[in-house]
């Protein structure tokens, strides 16, 4: 029952019925399906079917969420605290269904088929928006003036967009190039049909969101899936070729990349304002979604972002989560000290890795610390490293040499931001 909730809740999450014009419109759905999710997993941990925060992410996961109430709680805005978790609700409940429920290989095939399909749909709608004007359910693109830096001239930029938690291009654009490591797994493992049907349909799409952030994801996570599956210059090589032709193809806006930009500046200011904010409030921040209080334009970087709303704490935990997956991957995918793995195992994990490393590099441009796409990467990494090896989670450091590793990597993307604003501002 759990793993079908899952594969609902996470289709919910994506196709969004309740927001289109129809009889759905408004009832809210994914609120009460969200309950229903927290009550199957209560009460499969009282009865002992499941294990309750078996790996080290999902403490780091209580914690982020402890960070959250905390960045409001420390400036006396209890109303904050519950319109935080409202709004990160979906996420803790995509987390931890993911890692509880997704537990046997074929549960997760299955689960990634479905993010596929999933992604299609939302491609495919989009490429009707483009084409028509509108989707399906009714949702038109936005259209852009853009002044060509070359010409001089102003060109219409049409962008598609999809409801809700998609409604921005670029978080389209992020669920689309997620599932690209997946298809090349496929197609890499003679699993033609899906990535054939798929992969035209999803490449346009991504170009008709004419998303930087997006192609830079899809360019990062394609080559890390090809060094993490091949382990030599060969995947190197490979994955750069492909990269290279995927940042190729990429939208229009790709040419204007340029720290001298004049929206590239604007986001150096928002680093260097959302570091002052993190000075005056180091340890808990000034509130999960109060950047925009003190600075008119958001972050545009996801961990620029936690430290200014969440301080140190929050930055911690948020760093902690990242951090047992690339470990793992960092001992098993790319030295292959640990656990031995089959060419399909390897290949899954890859892909996911390869996934979540390319939405990691698009998060230090966009500001996406709270959306659910990273954490149910993350949550799927962990639960098919459990499936796969449930004797050795992550490789079992004591809990104190993690501790202390994660708080220098906290501090060095700390220094390196504010290094980073020092010198390009």
């Amino acid at each position: 029952m759990l793993y079908y909730l899952t594969l609902l809740y996470i289709s919910i999450y994506y196709i969004r019925p309740f927001e289109w014009e129809g009889p759905l419109k408004g009832v809210p759905v994914f609120f009460v399906l969200g309950i229903i999710c927290i009550l199957a997993l209560a009460t499969y941990w009282i009865s002992g079917e499941l294990q309750q925060l078996k790996n080290r992410t999902d403490f780091m996961m209580v914690g982020f969420i402890m960070a959250i109430v905390l960045s409001h709680i420390s400036h006396g805005w209890y109303g904050g605290v519950v319109e935080s978790l409202m709004i990160f609700f979906p996420v803790i409940i995509g987390y931890y269904m993911i890692i509880n429920a997704v537990d046997s290989t074929e549960k997760i095939n299955n689960f990634i088929i479905l993010i596929i399909l999933l992604s299609s749909f939302l491609a495919y709608e989009g490429c009707l928006q483009f084409q028509t004007g509108s989707s399906d359910g009714g949702m038109t693109p936005i259209i852009e003036n853009n002044i060509n830096t070359a010409t001089g001239a102003i060109d219409e930029i049409i962008r598609i967009r999809w409801f809700g938690v998609f409604n921005d291009p670029n978080d389209l654009g992020l669920a689309l190039v997620l599932v690209l490591p997946f298809l090349l797994n496929m197609l890499l493992n003679k699993k033609y049909v899906l990535p054939v049907i798929s992969l035209p349909l999803i490449m346009s799409a991504i170009y008709f969101t004419n998303s930087r952030g997006s192609v830079l994801a899809g360019v990062a996570g394609i080559f890390a899936y090809c060094v993490f599956r091949y382990k030599s210059k060969t995947g190197a090589i490979l994955g750069a070729v492909i990269a290279i032709l995927l940042f190729a193809l990429g939208p229009s806006r790709m040419g204007e990349l340029s720290v001298t930009e004049s929206s590239a500046y604007e986001r150096l200011e928002a680093w260097d304002a959302g570091f002052q904010m993190f000075k005056a409030n180091a340890l808990f921040g000034v509130g999960m979604g109060m950047f925009t209080e003190f600075n008119d334009l958001t972050a545009h970087n996801s961990y620029m972002l936690v430290l200014a709303e969440l301080g140190l704490f929050g930055t911690f935990c948020f760093v902690g989560l990242i951090y047992y997956p690339i470990k793992w991957t960092w001992h098993n995918l790319l030295f292959s000290r640990d656990v031995e793995l089959d060419d399909t195992e390897r290949g899954v994990l890859c892909a996911i890795a390869g996934s979540l490393s390319g939405l990691l590099v698009a998060m230090f441009f966009l500001s996406r610390s709270y959306i659910l796409l990273p954490f149910m990467l993350i949550a799927l990494f962990m639960a098919t490293v459990k499936a796969i090896d449930s004797k050795s989670v992550i490789p079992q450091a004591s809990l104190g040499k993690d501790l202390k590793e994660i708080f220098l990597l906290t501090l060095l993307i700390t220094a390196f931001i504010n290094i980073l604003i020092k010198l390009l501002l």
